[in-house]
């Protein structure tokens, strides 16, 4: 029996196996019809609709904060930014009140134009992201001008059944 379960085991280690096969990830909730971006910036709050349009070639300017409002709540396992100046952001899911934030992610000194989170996944219907700084951010005499932040899309994923 010990030798028919290692057999199981090597064929399973060299070819593949389905039980430890990840699961595939669903389409990206971003693309509903119903989701909505928006920056944040003191008490104003604009519409970032190039964050989630689909389309890399369109950049979004933003503020220092993001949220992502999903038509209804999903299981999110993966967050994605591509083509952004982010160096330092912190990720955040849930906000139904402005206690309601969880951090599921955070990313320092990035150097690429990709962020990419993957974490346990959770239940929500909005995601938020705080800037904290940009590879555009600058020292002049001593004194931080800080970049606009910009991204060309923000993509939120979880597992295929994560309805």
């Amino acid at each position: 029996m010990r030798a028919l379960v290692l057999i199981v085991f090597l064929v399973c280690l060299l070819n593949g196996c389905a039980v430890f096969a990840p699961s595939p990830l669903s389409a990206n909730y971003a693309l509903e019809k119903g989701a909505a971006a928006e920056w944040h910036w003191k008490d104003t709050v604009q519409p970032a609709p190039a964050l989630i349009d689909g389309d890399l070639k369109t950049e979004g300017e933003t503020s220092r904060e993001i949220q992502i409002r999903l038509p209804s709540p999903r299981s999110i396992h993966k967050v994605r930014v591509l083509g952004s100046n982010y160096k330092d952001a912190v990720l955040y899911i849930g906000g139904r009140g402005d206690g309601d934030w969880k951090m599921v992610g955070r990313v320092d000194e990035n150097r690429s134009g990709v962020i990419e989170w993957t974490f346990k996944s959770s239940r929500a219907d909005r995601i938020r992201l705080r800037i904290s700084n940009t590879a555009d951010d600058r020292l002049s005499a001593g004194k931080l001008i800080p970049g606009k932040p910009i991204a060309a899309e923000i993509e939120i994923y979880g597992f295929q059944s994560g309805k």
